[in-house]
C-alpha cells in the first residue's frame, strides 16, 4: 500500500455527485453527445482534463466573438503547462512554480492557492466540492474546493528511467464511480478512493505514465511511455486488452529520439479509443476488442495531442510536422489539413464549430472544425502554449510558458448574432525595410506580431499615401510603429506641420515603441545614432522633452488609466516626461513622470500619440502594446 497522509476532519466530508458516479456506464453513444456531458459536469461542480472523463475536449459554449481581446491575465511564478477547468464558477489551474490557483473567471482574481511540493503539470479534476491534482513531488492532492485546505495526499512512487527527455506534462487525474485515476511516473495507473485516499487498485506498466487516463463504459484507458494502450476495468482494475503500437518495435537509440511513448491522452466516443504515439502515428482501436480500426501516419513527427472528437470528426495536432487535422472517425481519412508555423503539443478544445489550440512560437489558432479555415490567430509574442485551452460562456482559458493563465473574448457583440469585426477600422504596423541602422532592436518581433494580427504591412514607399488616405477618411485607424526611423516624406526634420502630425490632428492614432519620431540622426553610412535634438521632437508632438535626466531608467508602474487601456504590471522605462504635458498617463515612474502616455490632438478617446516602451531591447509584453493599439477601434 501507497503511504497516505489525511488531514483530520476533511475527509469525512466528501459526497460525489451522482452524476459523476455514474459517468462511467454511460458513456456517449455519439460524439455529439459530448458537449452535452461536459456541460451537465459543468453544472454539477464536476470538471477534468478534456472537459469529460471520455476526454472527447468538448465544450458547451459558443465560439469567441471577433475580435480577440485580453480580458484578464493572471501572473504566475512558474510555466503554466497545466490546463484549467471550470467548475462551480471557478477556474482552478496549476503551475510549475509548485502551486495550485483558484481564480475568479469574471475578474481574474485569486480566490486561493495551495503549495504543492513540486511543479504541478497536470490538470486538476474537480468533484464532489474537490479538487484533485498531481505534482512533481510525486503526490497526488484531494483539496477542498472552496477554500484549497488539503484533505488528504496519497504518494506515488519514483520515476522511472527516461533518457528521451520532453516529458513535460504530468498525468491528469479523472474521477468515476467514487475512483481517482491517475498515471504515474513509477509506471502505474492508480486507482485511489476519492474520499478517504487509501489505494484501491494499481496496474504496472513498462514505462513512465504522463498519459491522462479517460473513463467510459466502465473501463478506464491509458497510455504508458512503453509504448502500448492499457484498458482496464474501472471497479477490479484487471487488465481487458492492451495495444502494442508502432513504437514497440523501435529501437529510439538509431533514431536519436524517443519513437515509443505514448503521451497522448486517449479520448473516447462512438466505440473508438483515438490516441497518439512518439512514433508518428494516430491511432484509433475498438473500445470493447483492442483491435486497430485504423491509424494515420504523420510521417515520425510525434503525436503528443489528446485528439479531440465532435460530430463524427477527429482532431489533432502534429508536433515538428506543424500541422493540425481532422480524419473521420469511423475511417481515419483525413478530411483536412491545416499548416501551423510551430509545433503543436496543446491539445485541441471544440466550441461552437471551432477549434482552439496552440503552438510552440506562442500563438494560439482557431479553426473552422468542418472545413479547417483559419477563422482568428492570436499571438502572445513570447512563451510555449503547452496548456489546452478551455472554452466556456464565450470566454478562452489558457495558460502559456510565460508564466501566465489568460482569458480571451469576443469583442461586443453587433446586435445581429454575427462578429464584430469593425472592418471600417484601419490598422496597420509599419517597418522601415531601407534602415541601415535603428536604435530600436525589437522592430522584427513587433513587425511579424501585428502582421500575423492581420495588420496591413506599410513601408517607406507607402506609409505616407496611407496616412494621406486615413486623414482624409472618418473611420477609425492606428499605425504601430515597429520602426522608429521615419521616412522625410512623412515627417521633415524642419517641417511646420508634417504629414505624421496632420494625421494626428484629424483624428488618427500612432503607437509609438522606440525612440521618440526624429529625436535622432543617424550616420548614413552606418545608421548609429548621432546627437539628440528634442526640440525638434517637442515641436512636433506638443510635448516638452527634458534633456539631462531625460534618459534615466526607472520602474514603471500601470496606472488604472493604463490598465483600462490593456496594459498590465511594470517594466523599467526612460524617456518619460511631465505629467502635464500630455493627456493621459498610462503609466508613472519612480519620480511622478509619464513613463508611458497618449497625447490627443482633438480626436476621440482613444486616438492619438500612444508612447509605450521606449527602450532599445524587445518588447516583452506584445498583447498589451496590441490592447493598447485596439483601445477606442470599436
Amino acid at each position: 500500500m501507497k503511504s497516505i497522509v489525511r488531514i483530520p476532519g476533511l475527509a469525512a466530508g466528501f459526497v460525489l455527485a451522482g452524476a459523476l458516479a455514474s459517468s462511467a456506464a454511460s458513456a456517449p453513444k455519439d460524439p455529439g453527445h459530448a458537449a452535452h456531458a461536459a456541460h451537465a459536469a459543468n453544472t454539477a461542480g464536476m470538471a477534468s482534463f478534456r472537459g469529460n472523463p471520455e476526454h472527447t475536449g468538448v465544450y458547451a459554449s459558443p465560439a469567441l466573438r471577433l475580435p480577440w481581446q485580453v480580458r484578464w491575465r493572471f501572473p504566475t511564478g512558474g510555466p503554466v503547462r497545466s490546463s484549467p477547468v471550470l467548475a462551480g464558477g471557478t477556474i482552478y489551474v496549476g503551475s510549475g512554480d509548485g502551486t495550485l490557483r483558484a481564480v475568479d473567471p469574471g475578474s481574474g482574481k485569486e480566490r486561493w492557492r495551495f503549495p504543492a511540493g513540486g511543479a504541478v503539470d497536470s490538470t486538476p479534476a474537480v468533484a464532489g466540492g474537490t479538487v484533485f491534482v498531481a505534482a512533481r513531488d510525486r503526490r497526488l492532492y484531494a483539496l477542498d474546493a472552496a477554500t484549497g485546505r488539503e484533505r488528504w495526499r496519497f504518494a506515488l512512487g519514483d520515476d522511472l528511467p527516461f533518457e528521451w527527455g520532453w516529458d513535460y506534462y504530468l498525468s491528469s487525474p479523472v474521477v468515476a464511480d467514487g475512483r481517482v485515476f491517475v498515471g504515474s511516473g513509477d509506471g502505474h495507473l492508480y486507482a485511489v478512493d476519492a474520499g478517504s485516499g487509501r489505494e484501491i487498485w494499481k496496474w504496472k506498466t513498462g514505462g513512465r505514465v504522463r498519459s491522462s487516463p479517460a473513463v467510459a463504459a466502465g473501463r478506464v484507458y491509458v497510455g504508458s511511455m512503453d509504448g502500448r494502450l492499457y484498458a482496464l476495468d474501472v471497479a477490479t482494475g484487471k487488465l481487458a486488452w492492451k495495444y502494442d503500437t508502432e513504437g514497440t518495435t523501435l529501437d529510439s537509440a538509431k533514431f536519436r529520439y524517443d519513437r515509443t511513448s505514448v503521451q497522448s491522452s486517449p479520448a473516447v466516443a462512438g466505440g473508438l479509443v483515438v490516441f497518439g504515439c512518439r512514433d508518428g502515428f494516430l491511432y484509433a482501436v475498438d473500445a470493447r476488442s483492442g483491435e486497430r480500426k485504423w491509424r494515420f501516419d504523420h510521417q515520425t513527427s510525434w503525436v503528443i495531442t489528446a485528439p479531440a472528437i465532435d460530430g463524427g470528426l477527429v482532431l489533432a495536432g502534429s508536433s515538428d510536422g506543424h500541422f493540425f487535422q481532422a480524419l473521420d472517425l469511423a475511417t481515419g481519412q483525413e478530411k483536412w489539413h491545416h499548416p501551423t508555423d510551430n509545433n503543436v503539443f496543446s491539445s485541441g478544445a471544440v466550441a461552437g464549430g471551432v477549434v482552439y489550440f496552440g503552438t510552440w512560437d506562442g500563438t494560439l489558432y482557431a479553426l473552422d472544425v468542418q472545413t479547417g479555415n483559419e477563422t482568428a490567430r492570436f499571438r502572445l509574442g513570447t512563451g510555449m502554449i503547452l496548456s489546452s485551452p478551455l472554452v466556456a460562456d464565450g470566454t478562452l482559458y489558457f495558460g502559456s510558458d510565460d508564466g501566465t493563465l489568460y482569458a480571451l473574448a469576443g469583442g461586443r457583440s453587433t446586435g445581429t448574432g454575427k462578429a464584430a469585426v469593425h472592418a471600417p477600422a484601419k490598422r496597420a504596423v509599419y517597418w522601415n525595410e531601407k534602415a541601415v541602422g535603428k536604435w530600436f532592436k525589437g522592430d522584427v518581433p513587433v513587425r511579424d506580431f501585428f502582421v500575423a494580427a492581420g495588420y496591413q504591412l506599410l513601408g517607406t514607399t507607402n506609409l505616407a499615401d496611407f496616412l494621406r488616405e486615413r486623414a482624409a477618411d472618418p473611420a477609425p485607424s492606428v499605425i504601430v510603429f515597429a520602426s522608429d526611423g521615419l521616412p522625410d516624406t512623412v515627417a521633415p526634420k524642419n517641417a511646420e506641420a508634417p504629414l505624421l502630425k496632420q494625421y494626428l490632428e484629424k483624428g488618427g492614432k500612432v503607437v509609438w515603441l522606440g525612440a521618440f519620431p526624429i529625436l535622432y540622426d543617424l550616420d548614413p553610412q552606418t545608421g548609429v545614432p548621432l546627437a539628440a535634438d528634442t526640440e525638434r521632437t517637442s515641436r512636433l508632438l506638443g510635448v516638452t522633452l527634458s534633456k539631462g535626466v531625460f534618459k534615466d531608467e526607472y520602474g514603471a508602474q500601470v496606472t488604472p488609466a493604463g490598465a483600462r487601456w490593456g496594459l498590465h504590471g511594470w517594466w523599467v522605462a526612460n524617456r518619460a516626461v511631465p505629467v502635464g504635458e500630455v493627456t493621459t498617463v498610462l503609466a508613472l515612474d519612480d519620480n511622478g513622470k509619464a513613463a508611458a502616455w497618449v497625447k490627443n490632438y482633438g480626436g476621440p478617446e482613444g486616438s492619438g500619440f500612444v508612447r509605450l516602451w521606449g527602450r532599445q531591447d524587445q518588447v516583452q509584453d506584445l498583447i498589451s502594446v496590441e490592447a493598447a493599439a485596439e483601445h477606442g477601434l470599436e
